[in-house]
């Protein structure tokens, strides 16, 4: 069972539960919230969704809204890639650091995996790849710097 969550300006637009988590069943749980969103504002489509890194997710928003930017959530990648450095605390730190630097970023970004890559950090095989993975995600992630008002966490899902 999976819980598509829509939240906005403080408060929940829609929370829909799915059996599924695939791109199409998130297309019908996130539909809900589009179609009460369509019959109190038909004119109104949103710019911007900030969503985690889900590939489905992202799918399923850009089906409902194909115009929409999708912002992704920084605070989420940190917090996943501390959850896999939490039994390496030597390293804790310094990969939340670098985490939080990133916003100096396609250098940083650049360097962050230079650093990954290197074998004398004995850093958790899953971490690693995050890391080594998360320039892919660079163009989501440059899209924030362009939409000034956008969420940059989701407070009411994140935390």
């Amino acid at each position: 069972m999976y819980i598509a969550v829509t939240a906005a300006v403080g408060c929940f637009l829609g929370v829909s539960v799915t059996q599924r988590a695939d791109a199409e069943a998130l297309k019908q749980a996130y539909g809900e919230v589009q179609l009460e969103a369509h019959q109190s504002y038909p004119e109104d489509c949103p710019e911007s969704v900030n969503t985690d890194g889900w590939e489905a997710t992202q799918q399923a928003w850009n089906a409902l809204f194909p115009n929409i930017t999708i912002v992704l959530r920084f605070l989420r990648i940190v917090l996943s890639v501390q959850q896999l450095y939490r039994r390496a605390s030597g390293v804790f730190k310094l990969v939340t650091d670098k985490l939080w630097h990133l916003w100096q970023f396609a250098q940083r970004l650049r360097r962050l995996e230079e650093w990954a890559k290197r074998p004398e950090y004995d850093l958790p095989d899953k971490a690693r790849q995050k890391l080594i993975t998360l320039p892919n995600k660079a163009p989501q992630l440059k899209v924030t710097f362009a939409l000034p008002d956008a969420y940059r966490i989701s407070k009411q899902v994140d935390l």
